[in-house]
């Protein structure tokens, strides 16, 4: 469950998705875990992305919860995938956005791959090889099939 609302806080905080689609993911975990104080509070109060995100971190320290970062990275890779393929964000912009979101990640994870992908493939836009940059990220996506 936190690896989830973990991911989509994420992906709003880089514009990825927007607030509508993270009220839903929230909605739908509620619904599932409806005695999770987290999702209690993330469901009744409405807070931007930056408190969101706070009270995710804080909810895992204070319940000495880590990450379960094949978990989250399987999420992550899987919303990032939809995305990539629903054709809303040039080849551009998801780069810049994959970038931006490489730098949330916690160092442990930074430089593992498939997030580490994320922080360079757009790279070969500067040499207008889009296709590298395709074939970069389709990779990434398939790495926890």
């Amino acid at each position: 469950m936190i690896e989830t609302i973990l991911a989509y806080a994420l992906l709003w905080k880089v514009n990825f998705i927007q607030k509508a689609s993270y009220d839903e993911a929230v909605d739908r975990l509620f619904l599932q875990y409806e005695n999770d104080p987290l999702l209690l509070e993330l469901e009744w109060n409405s807070y931007d992305c930056e408190e969101n995100l706070q009270l995710i971190y804080q909810y895992m320290y204070d319940n000495q919860l880590s990450c379960q970062y094949n978990a989250f990275g399987k999420i992550l890779f899987q919303l990032l995938e939809n995305i990539y393929y629903s054709g809303i964000n040039s080849i551009e912009e998801f780069g810049r956005k994959s970038f931006q979101l490489s730098r949330l990640f916690p160092e442990q994870i930074f430089q593992t791959e498939p997030f580490w992908t994320l922080s360079y493939a757009d790279d070969c836009l500067a040499y207008d090889d889009e296709a590298q940059t395709r074939e970069l990220y389709e990779k990434a996506f398939q790495f926890y099939q």
